[in-house]
């Protein structure tokens, strides 16, 4: 089995394919886990393609029609002999076109059909998390992350707004040598896959391992957020972007949230609560679109607002003088 945890919570995954295996061991191993897992999940192979390509998340309970599907799906759950209960109040369904899930969240007890790729679980389990989390408190974000004097700060913005750029400007500060080289195996990378190389993704040794205490890069892409003992902390994320990062375990107290746009100066400012609250829902990285879940994400979202404090970080792209600003 491969044993994982990721914020804080623990994942046990039982492969019926040697190689799925091996994968999923290779780009995790900075995350794995050897205490009693929390949700345990039965993997089998299937083909599937990524059409389509954003995930589905939703509750086997409903209608008649919907309960008609849900006693099939358990009943298949069932027949994989993970011990289910039958009822479907319970059970939580979580599928793209490459991968299968039903998820029984009180017994913690799963069934994962997926395509034996690393990207497909990888998306699965950022689907997972992003459900998982919101049920505790906290969510996934569309951000950059980065630890700063032991506190993480969170960075969001839309698609454009740089987020990896702010990512990349902090690395080549921090650690500039092992920044050239992660550009230089991408480079290696994009050439073996034209011509005729390996062209699945598996990850190089991670390049911010060294990373000095008093500031490092957590995620370039999402970063997790967990609400506990009355304060949001951010977790170590194996989910990273442009970087192609393999991230690594650990928890900070958070220290801010930025809203982040590019300018031709470095600069904080303050912004409004309508203002900072629309960027953070669009940002929240959510595949359910029930009511319930609507209301916790608001419920999650005011906490964060109520907890944290919100500002306005414009940077240029030219410097990473913005890492001296009194954040």
């Amino acid at each position: 089995m491969v044993f994982l945890e990721i914020a804080g919570i623990k994942i046990a995954f039982e492969f019926a394919e040697p190689g799925f295996k091996a994968l999923a061991a290779r780009r995790y191993s900075n995350f794995t886990s050897h205490g009693k897992p929390r949700y345990v999940f039965s993997v089998t192979g299937m083909r599937g393609s990524r059409t389509p390509f954003k995930p589905v998340v939703s509750n086997l309970s409903g209608s008649a029609s919907n309960s008609r599907h849900s006693q099939l799906r358990i009943r298949q759950i069932i027949a994989n002999k993970t011990n289910v209960e039958k009822n479907s109040r319970h059970s939580l369904s979580l599928r793209r076109g490459d991968f299968d899930c039903v998820l029984n969240l009180k017994t913690g007890l799963g069934v994962l059909k997926a395509a034996p790729r690393v990207q497909t679980f990888d998306s699965f389990l950022r689907t997972f998390c992003s459900r998982v989390l919101l049920r505790e408190g906290g969510m996934l974000l569309h951000s950059a992350g980065i630890v700063k004097n032991g506190k993480a700060y969170i960075f969001l913005g839309k698609s454009g707004a740089g987020k990896s750029t702010l990512a990349k400007l902090a690395a080549s500060v921090l650690h500039p040598f092992r920044l050239r080289q992660t550009a230089r195996r991408m480079r290696q990378d994009v050439w073996r896959k034209t011509t005729g190389g390996q062209a699945s993704f598996i990850p190089h040794p991670s390049p911010m391992a060294a990373q000095p205490p008093s500031c490092s890069v957590i995620s370039d892409e999402i970063n997790l957020l967990r609400f506990d003992k009355g304060r949001f902390r951010v977790y170590g994320s194996p989910f990273w972007g442009e970087m192609r990062n393999e991230g690594r375990p650990g928890s900070w107290p958070l220290g801010g949230v930025f809203l982040l746009k590019k300018a031709k100066a470095n600069r904080i400012s303050p912004c409004s609560k309508p203002e900072a609250l629309k960027l953070l829902l669009r940002c929240l990285v959510n595949f359910s679109r029930g009511p319930e879940d609507a209301g916790v994400i608001m419920e999650n979202s005011a906490r964060l607002l109520a907890g944290a404090g919100f500002l306005k970080l414009e940077f240029t792209k030219k410097n990473s003088g913005f890492l001296n600003l009194d954040w």
